[in-house]
């Protein structure tokens, strides 16, 4: 019952790329991960001891002395199935703890930010446009400040600004953008 979640054509998109706009968030997608693989850990699980079940049961309907060997076996099984499966779980928990610290898979601030400047610099441009008595703007200096002190706290700079004119001409008269 539980692969029918899995198949993606029946509960969700087959096939489609996901894109930014779309896409599902990484730690929620690294939670179903982790909760999937603890499922079919416990299922295997629960297939030992059931494999343990009728080998016991078999046992003790034969009423005759088991074998060392085979005691033996039943409990090695069980215990390398217990630690396969704590060991599974437990990896799938830690592993992800050691990426913390690294590049985000998925950071949606250089998106908001660009989008950010492109509205700032259209209203800067507005503003100059529609008041001939200013030379110059501070919208856009002030949201690229705001951009620097953000990323000053990561330890990555994603961004390079080009394409934004400081000098502009106006209507026939000189402006500018700090």
């Amino acid at each position: 019952v539980s692969m029918i979640f899995e198949i993606s054509y029946i509960l969700g998109v087959a096939g489609k790329v996901n894109t930014q706009a779309n896409a599902v968030d990484p730690v929620f997608m690294r939670t179903a991960r982790v909760a999937k693989t603890a499922a079919r850990a416990g299922r295997f699980l629960k297939l030992t001891k059931c494999v343990d079940l009728v080998a016991k049961g078999k046992m003790s309907r034969q009423k005759d002395v088991a074998d060392t060997a085979k005691k033996l076996s039943a409990k090695l099984m069980l215990a390398l199935s217990t630690k396969v499966s704590l060991l599974t779980i437990v990896m799938v928990i830690i592993i992800p703890l050691f990426q913390i610290g690294q590049y985000p898979e998925e950071d949606l601030s250089m998106k908001a930010w660009g989008q950010r400047l492109e509205d700032s610099y259209s209203r800067s441009y507005a503003v100059l446009k529609a008041d001939p008595g200013l030379n110059s703007s501070r919208f856009f200096a002030d949201v690229v400040e705001d951009m620097r002190s953000f990323y000053s706290a990561v330890n990555y700079f994603p961004y390079k600004l080009e394409g934004y004119p400081k000098e502009l001409v106006i209507d026939g008269r000189p402006g500018g953008m700090p």
